[in-house]
């Protein structure tokens, strides 16, 4: 089970997202190219074999990366990953 050392200071998945990506990015200066995806920004992104807001936070840590884009590029795909993932499609791996 999954506990938080302070309640009065976690942050919902969707925070957690915000901060490692657009806050990040804002953070660093860099949010005009990096941090979302959006036209004319660099395509940074992983596809995940389960849905990080839809999974229950005890579960996160089983969450698999079926591949890695950066700047567009796709630079890691996993063995078990389909043949495109490209267009949106991933598998289930539990």
């Amino acid at each position: 089970m999954a506990t938080s050392l302070d309640e009065q200071e976690a942050v919902t998945i969707q925070e957690a997202l915000a901060m490692y990506t657009r806050w990040a990015a804002y953070a660093i200066g860099l949010d005009d190219e990096i941090g979302s995806l959006e036209v004319g920004k660099n395509a940074d992104f992983v596809v995940l074999d389960h849905d990080l807001t839809t999974t229950d936070i005890a579960e996160l840590d089983r969450i698999g990366v079926l591949a890695t884009w950066v700047g567009g590029r796709e630079v890691y795909r996993h063995a078990d990953a389909l043949t495109d993932v490209s267009q949106g499609a991933a598998t289930q791996h539990w």
